[in-house]
């Protein structure tokens, strides 16, 4: 409901209703309350008894103009987009009172439906990033801070005619890191972190951090400086397949914070983001595109993440990577070995519309 208010009609009609949002934040028992003076529109609450994504939502409907009711929102894909339907049914029993204005509901409340789906059309049709992103998970994680090793990278080409290719170089940073840890005998404690800091069509630089303990006693080279692993409350998805076109789950996360009304550190067109390199992963048998187990951390993981991407030929494996999106930081510290952290913490009248 955290933009409910946004496509209502009713708020069209009442922009200085009161309202209420209590109990879970989305799904099953998320509830919703507007208290107006308008008698058109009175006092309404409804909750949420049934939530099947992308297909159905049912919501009990609590009017004190008609009692209640059962609404759904009903979401059918065809060529031309999804089409929704928004159905309002109420059991009117035997008060002849109310058989009376059951008659008249659909003029009630009919124009109500069509206006408010076609706010709702709009609003979905304005958003900066229209895709679809029922094929990725995405999940809100807490990661915590831990010891890392930072370094800086950069790549560029000098005529039109050759490819950036950045997780190339990313892969050369991820192994100088790697090199280095190995000749100081520091166990690696989790997969290596990259944050792009430009890009354009000649050049890329980046940050990459690789988790790592037993800093205390190693004397680092210039380039390379002890750090914090990125921490935080973030929006996570995992993107299967080449590396170079993660940025379409990115747009996909930003259509779906778009959608929900979630606002990232940054804002929803330039967010804090950055991706951790998982490595090849099975490929799960039941859909095959990609939301696979977490497995183990450690060197194991850092060794496949920093593999050339499609030099595996197993048909059964795909390349994953992890895209974050920031959504509350936490507060600096200095580094300090805390061996363990930073991983995921274990988200009657009927109107149809085309959107």
């Amino acid at each position: 409901y955290k933009r409910f208010d946004v496509w209502s009609p009713w708020h069209a009609k009442d922009p200085e209703m009161q309202t209420t949002l209590s109990g879970e934040v989305m799904g099953f028992g998320a509830t919703h309350k507007m208290v107006s003076s308008n008698p058109k529109i009175g006092t309404v609450e409804q909750r949420i008894i049934e939530s099947d994504p992308y297909r159905l939502v049912k919501i009990q409907h609590n009017w004190n103009r008609f009692g209640n009711a059962t609404v759904t929102y009903r979401f059918k894909p065809d060529d031309l987009g999804v089409q929704t339907t928004w159905s309002y049914d109420i059991d009117l029993g035997m008060d002849p009172v109310m058989r009376y204005r059951g008659m008249y509901l659909d003029s009630a409340i009919g124009e109500d439906l069509q206006m408010g789906l076609m706010r709702l059309k709009a609003m979905l049709e304005s958003t900066p990033f229209a895709r679809d992103y029922s094929d990725i998970d995405v999940k809100t994680v807490d990661l915590l801070p831990r010891d890392a090793l930072q370094t800086t990278g950069s790549t560029t080409i000098y005529t039109a005619d050759e490819v950036l290719n950045i997780p190339a170089a990313i892969d050369e940073t991820v192994a100088k890191l790697n090199e280095f840890a190995q000749k100081n005998k520091l166990q690696v404690t989790g997969r290596p972190q990259v944050k792009m800091l430009s890009k354009d069509r000649y050049s890329a630089s980046y940050d990459v951090l690789l988790p790592v303990s037993g800093l205390e006693d190693v004397k680092l080279p210039n380039d390379i400086k002890a750090a914090k692993t990125l921490a935080g409350k973030f929006l996570m998805a995992e993107h299967w397949g080449r590396r170079s076109l993660s940025n379409v789950t990115g747009e996909k996360m930003q259509a779906y914070m778009s959608v929900r009304g979630i606002e990232p550190v940054g804002g929803i067109t330039t967010p804090e983001r950055f991706e951790e390199l998982v490595g090849e992963m099975p490929i799960p048998e039941e859909n095959g595109n990609g939301q696979g187990e977490d497995e183990d951390e450690g060197v194991a993981g850092f060794e496949a993440s920093t593999a050339e991407e499609g030099a595996d030929t197993d048909p059964n494996t795909e390349y994953v990577t992890r895209v974050y999106f920031l959504l509350e930081a936490l507060p600096q510290v200095e580094p300090a070995t805390e061996e363990g952290q930073g991983e995921p913490a274990a988200e009657g009248s009927e109107a149809t519309a085309q959107s």
